[in-house]
């Protein structure tokens, strides 16, 4: 059976799952001066052309070099995360508690907050100030918190 996909493109069977063996960028003529200059102009009857490695290849490579731009900004992002908090840590005053039934580490951040951290921040630095593997707790531990 044959099933009509668009005017003068049939197909039969799986060939509508067929890769072509190379696929084509087209690019129209003129671009948006030229549709400016011909508003009564159908899209249909304006002659597309094809483009030629060294345009492929310049474009792609102005899209590489833009993504390059983007995960060094992401980079930087991430390396003024880092200072702000190696500063925001650099002096904390800390005072050891007991560990109570119940108590997480989330919560006892949040009960014992460093300027400029959020609680997932501070827990990270309770959890690396008292060498912890896990973020489970003991009651008893004994654990070195913020002041």
């Amino acid at each position: 059976m044959t099933y009509q996909v668009c005017p003068g493109y049939d197909v039969d069977g799986t060939s509508a799952l067929k890769i072509p063996a190379r696929a084509h960028l087209r690019v129209i003529e003129g671009g948006a001066q030229h549709s400016k200059k011909m508003s009564n102009a159908r899209v249909s009857e304006l002659a597309p052309r094809q483009v030629s490695r060294p345009e492929a290849a310049t474009a792609i490579v102005s899209i590489l070099f833009c993504l390059v731009l983007v995960f060094a900004a992401w980079g930087f992002s991430h390396v003024e995360a880092a200072q702000a908090y190696a500063a925001a840590t650099s002096d904390v005053q800390e005072q050891l508690m007991t560990v109570a039934a119940g108590d997480t580490l989330l919560g006892i951040s949040g009960n014992h907050p460093i300027d400029n951290l959020d609680a997932r921040q501070t827990a990270h630095w309770i959890s690396e100030r008292n060498g912890l593997d896990t973020s489970m707790l003991t009651p008893g531990q004994q654990l070195v918190v913020p002041r």
